[in-house]
Parts: structure tokens; C-alpha cells; sequence
């Protein structure tokens, strides 16, 4: 008995595979086509990220720092007590940057470069 099921679950796979393996054409004409090119790859930067004056954090000047006072006071009280994970979750939650963003404009305000 337990051969019997076997044997037609075997069977049903088969039926199953043989007609998915028919319906994708997965050989045509009895050759494999390569994958398709690749696009070519974009020359231009990236769209500046929104909300931090239309600069990307290292070519912000210092006149648009992109962080509140009550931000950029926080970070740096934060800096100074050698709390550098939260000086970054600061400046995350405070402007919406992704994490290499917020890196950098931390990295800024301990150079002393914004502020």
C-alpha cells in the first residue's frame, strides 16, 4: 500500500514538472539563450535626498546645516559625553536621514564643520 502511494505521488511530480518545464519553454529550439544584456549603468549622481536643503550631507554648507538648533545642541551635548550611537539616533529620528546620511552630518558637527 504504502508503495502504491509512492509510486503515484512519483508520477503525479513527474506529470507536474514535465508540464511546467513544457508551458516555460525552458529550452528553446534546443538551445539555451543567455541571460538578457544588462542596461547600462547610469552616469548621472543620484537625486539629492529631501529635507536637508537639496545638498547631500558633505556638500552641505554651513550656512544650511540641515539640523535644528535643538538638534545640533543635542548632538554635540551628546558628542562631548562620548555618546556617539545616540548622537546618531538623534539626528535619524530628528531629520528622517538613512543611516550613512546621519553619519555624515555627525562626522560634520565633530569637525566642527556645521554649526
Amino acid at each position: 500500500m504504502g508503495m502504491l502511494l509512492m509510486l503515484v505521488a512519483l508520477a503525479a511530480a513527474v506529470l507536474v514538472l514535465g508540464a511546467g518545464a513544457a508551458a516555460v519553454r525552458w529550452w528553446p529550439r534546443g538551445r539555451v539563450d543567455g541571460p538578457p544584456p544588462l542596461p547600462p549603468l547610469p552616469t548621472a549622481p543620484p537625486p539629492a535626498p529631501e529635507g536637508i536643503g537639496g545638498y547631500w550631507p558633505v556638500e552641505a554648507p554651513a550656512a544650511e546645516p540641515g539640523l535644528h538648533p535643538r538638534t545640533l545642541a543635542r548632538v554635540r551635548a551628546m558628542l562631548e559625553s562620548g555618546r556617539d550611537g545616540d548622537a546618531l539616533l538623534a539626528v535619524r529620528e530628528d531629520t528622517g536621514l538613512g543611516h550613512d546620511q546621519a553619519r555624515t552630518l555627525v562626522e560634520l558637527v565633530r569637525q566642527g564643520r556645521i554649526g
